[in-house]
């Protein structure tokens, strides 16, 4: 099994997440900016010091919306893809 390593901006950035995740991650991720995708990139990071798998990516981006929506200071995460479905689709 591949780990993908977040510990600094050359392993992972915005675009490599995009090509990196599938499925039901991949719309959601589709819909943040690079922004928005480099900070959570750098609080995976300090989350996943030794690195993440693809696999827990994906699941992460698919199924802990609350979690990142919260580290981009959103506290209602139906909120938070009411405004970015519009932003971003």
């Amino acid at each position: 099994m591949a780990y993908i390593t977040v510990t600094t901006s050359n392993d992972l950035d915005a675009n490599g997440i995009r090509d990196m995740v599938w499925s039901g991650a991949l719309d959601r991720v589709k819909c943040l900016s690079d922004d928005e995708l480099n900070t959570i990139i750098g609080i995976l990071a300090e989350e996943y010091p030794d690195g993440i798998d693809e696999t827990e990516l994906n699941d992460f981006f698919w199924f802990e919306d609350d979690t990142y929506a919260g580290w981009l200071g959103w506290d209602d995460v139906e909120a938070f893809w009411e405004d970015h479905q519009e932003e971003y689709q």
